[in-house]
């Protein structure tokens, strides 16, 4: 991945130089066209996707019926959370499909995890992307909870 490319993605602008190079070594841009499948359920593979443009929604499917549960916009991270230390089962539940031609970054989980120790700023810019979409997923729940109520 470029380095300029990795400079305008939100996640990344304000972090030191070595950081950038090292998670541009580790990195690998992958292309999909519209609507193709990126992952099925449970085969994120320890990977954790950056999504730097197109469009992608994670949904859930049961009993034939698709339930979005996000669509993801470019500046997002999606995939293999384990870095985290959630167990990786937990969060591959989802299928991921373009809904646009999209381009990703895909870097190993286990890379991320020891990019994450060497470089704490990128942890804690990861905390707030990750509570960021907690809140959003909460307001959500609350919301359809409403609805039905």
């Amino acid at each position: 991945m470029q380095l300029e490319v990795l400079k305008n993605f939100p996640l990344f602008q304000n972090l030191p130089q070595e950081a950038l190079v090292e998670f541009a070594r580790l990195c690998v841009d992958r292309s999909f066209e519209k609507n193709e499948m990126i992952y099925l359920r449970g085969e994120t593979e320890g990977r954790t996707f950056f999504l730097i443009s197109g469009e992608v929604r994670l949904y859930r499917s049961s009993a034939g019926e698709k339930v979005v549960i996000q669509v993801l916009r470019p500046g997002e991270i999606f995939g293999d959370f384990s870095f985290v230390g959630h167990p990786s089962d937990l969060l591959s539940e989802n299928y991921a499909q373009t809904t646009h031609p999209t381009k990703v970054c895909v870097i190993m989980s286990s890379d991320l995890g020891k990019l994450l120790a060497r470089f704490p700023v990128l942890a804690m810019v990861m905390l707030v992307t990750l509570r960021n979409r907690l809140h959003q997923t909460e307001s959500k729940i609350k919301d359809l909870a409403l609805s039905t109520a």
